[in-house]
């Protein structure tokens, strides 16, 4: 039953990024109409571009970090130190995506007050947030795993 969830979480978190990296072109067809909807925020597309990209980029590197953590649990080297740096790069990915979402929150309050998209970014920081206090407990429970493993290895 563990090599089915594992393999089914793989599978999962694979199609995750497939979609997140086919989203990528998404954003830049939509900051284009938006654009050519409101002109006069035009100035505001390629920053905004590149940041929500970078978003999407700290999503990706976080699931893929997962990814790899998930592969050493089905191998059965959870209290591995790989296995905590792994946990701890998702982790540090979704830090990134934070500190990313509020520069963009930031740069737009500047620029246009009182707009309903720092709504959603603001959102989106909850989420990321949450992201790196699961993933960063995670490897401090493996870490003192880890530690525990080794106590009991040493007085045995």
């Amino acid at each position: 039953m563990k090599k089915f969830n594992v393999t089914f979480i793989k599978i999962l978190l694979l199609l995750l990024l497939i979609v997140l990296g086919l989203f990528i072109p998404l954003l830049s067809n939509f900051s284009k109409e938006v654009a050519n909807i409101e002109p006069t925020f035009s100035y505001m597309r390629i920053p905004m571009l590149i940041l929500c990209v970078s978003v999407v980029l700290s999503a990706m590197s976080a699931i893929g970090f997962g990814l790899l953590a998930l592969r050493k649990y089905g191998s059965g080297e959870v209290f591995k130190l790989k296995t905590v740096r792994y946990l701890q790069g998702s982790s540090l990915s979704f830090f990134v995506g934070v500190l990313i979402q509020i520069l963009i929150i930031i740069y737009t309050e500047i620029n246009v007050s009182g707009s309903i998209t720092n709504l959603y970014v603001l959102f989106g920081v909850i989420i990321f947030s949450l992201g790196n206090q699961i993933f960063k407990l995670i490897a401090d429970v493996v870490s003192k795993g880890i530690e525990i493993k080794v106590d009991n290895d040493l007085t045995i």
